[in-house]
């Protein structure tokens, strides 16, 4: 009788062509708990870079704050509401979708802001963003999400 037949499995070869990689459920709260903390955590990191005095950093994220978590929240909120149609999407067309419909909110929401506060409040900012620190902040934003994107890609395998 010859026992390794009996015990020997038949694992069926995967090939990495047929590996699907596909956007994650927006409306997972484990998905929505990660990008409140990343985000906050990066708008925190903003601070501490930028404040020399833990009164100061206290100021800055007070200051990143208002600008980060109605832009956070809003998009939480569009991708909750079109996760099913960005489900349908092939996994590149979804990816670019959902960056479209960041930046979109982002301007919306900083449009709406400065037409709500004037844009005498909002001159610090304009400043903040003449001042160079729009380039750290657009390579911290791809960085961002080329982290995400691997992040999700390494978790469908």
């Amino acid at each position: 009788m010859n026992t390794m037949a009996s015990i020997k499995q038949n694992i069926p070869c995967i090939s990495p062509l047929s590996i699907s990689v596909a956007l994650p459920d927006f409306r997972n709260l484990g998905f929505m708990l990660r990008m409140l903390m990343i985000a906050n955590l990066m708008g925190l990191a903003v601070a501490l870079l930028r404040s020399d005095t833990p009164a100061a950093t206290w100021q800055e994220l007070l200051g990143i704050s208002a600008v980060l978590e109605p832009v956070l929240l809003v998009g939480l909120l569009a991708l909750y509401g079109l996760s099913r149609q960005l489900a349908q999407l092939p996994y590149h067309f979804g990816v670019l979708a959902v960056l479209i419909l960041e930046l979109i909110i982002a301007s919306l929401v900083w449009m709406f802001t400065t037409h709500l506060f004037g844009a005498e409040s909002m001159s610090g900012l304009v400043r903040w963003f003449q001042s160079g620190y729009l380039y750290h902040y657009a390579f911290a934003m791809i960085l961002g999400v080329f982290v995400l994107m691997t992040y999700f890609v390494w978790l469908n395998k």
